[in-house]
């Protein structure tokens, strides 16, 4: 059976900072990076994942790279995944 696992990327510098930011260029904070580490080692225990897919957007991107560190997996960068916007 296929299993698709969503995860949250971590926490962007902006966050850290109380910002509201919605642009692509926000990359992880050291607490972001951190916690993408942790994802990683979480996910490698529970599953045995065969793909690994992100935004472009920097901090979905770096989340990503520091997950496939731990599954040994190198992210497959998805156009159709980045935020939306409505209005």
């Amino acid at each position: 059976m296929a299993r698709l696992t969503l995860i949250r990327p971590g926490e962007s510098l902006a966050n850290a900072e109380r910002r509201f930011t919605h642009g692509p260029h926000e990359p992880l904070s050291r607490r972001g990076r951190d916690e993408a580490v942790a994802r990683g080692r979480s996910v490698a225990e529970r599953f045995a994942p065969v793909a690994l897919y992100a935004s472009p957007f920097v901090r979905a991107l770096e989340t990503a790279r520091l997950i496939g560190g731990s599954l040994g997996l190198d992210p497959i960068v998805v156009d159709a995944l980045r935020e939306q916007d409505f209005g």
